[in-house]
């Protein structure tokens, strides 16, 4: 992917926090259910929303310390 990535736009959908954590940009896809009605959004995170999503993807919906602290890690934001 990176060394088609060199060239070309790639869009990757992901419940890995490892490929998660390695690209320039992310976003958050989630669905909605309003009034009977399904719902796509979509957000893009800025670099503390993405701490979050993949913590998320490491612990569940209950982010825990060492999560973050993984998340942080994947992200290369710890030395």
């Amino acid at each position: 992917m990176r060394q088609i990535a060199q060239n070309q736009q790639v869009l990757v959908i992901t419940h890995s926090p490892q490929i998660a954590s390695l690209s320039d940009y992310r976003y958050l896809i989630e669905k909605q259910v309003l009034d009977n009605r399904t719902k796509t959004v979509i957000n893009k995170l800025n670099l503390d929303d993405s701490i979050e999503a993949i913590a998320k993807m490491i612990a569940g919906d209950s982010v825990t310390n060492p999560a973050l602290e993984n998340a942080k890690e994947l992200l290369g934001l710890t030395q």
